[in-house]
């Protein structure tokens, strides 16, 4: 399976960026909204700057790739941070996170934690 979050600028009815998840298997591809996990209360999913909707951002995709592959969960909490850093605050423009991105990204921060 082939996992890949989009963000769209673009606001939706609610006035905040749309971040969908996009799934492909073999069979077929499903889109899904992300499911909003955050640490505080902007509940929206900016990116382009350091702040508590991008930290949002990051957790909740991290979140959902580690329930989606089998990672701890922990992780998300943990790492969201540094996740924000190195993918969310300084994306320009439409965003698009690949599951390989967040594997090598994981792969290299576990063995430093």
């Amino acid at each position: 399976m082939k996992i890949k979050y989009h963000g769209m600028p673009e606001k939706n009815q609610t006035g905040n960026p749309r971040i969908v998840v996009m799934t492909e298997t073999p069979d077929k591809v499903t889109t899904e909204r992300l499911r909003y996990i955050g640490n505080s209360e902007a509940a929206n999913f900016p990116w382009g700057y350091c702040g508590s909707g991008p930290a949002n951002l990051a957790i909740s995709i991290l979140t959902d790739y580690c329930k989606r592959t089998g990672w701890d969960l922990d992780l998300a909490q943990i790492l969201y941070r540094d996740f924000r850093w190195d993918f969310i605050d300084s994306q320009p423009g439409k965003l698009c996170i690949t599951d390989q991105q967040i594997e090598h990204w994981l792969q290299e921060k576990v063995v430093i934690v």
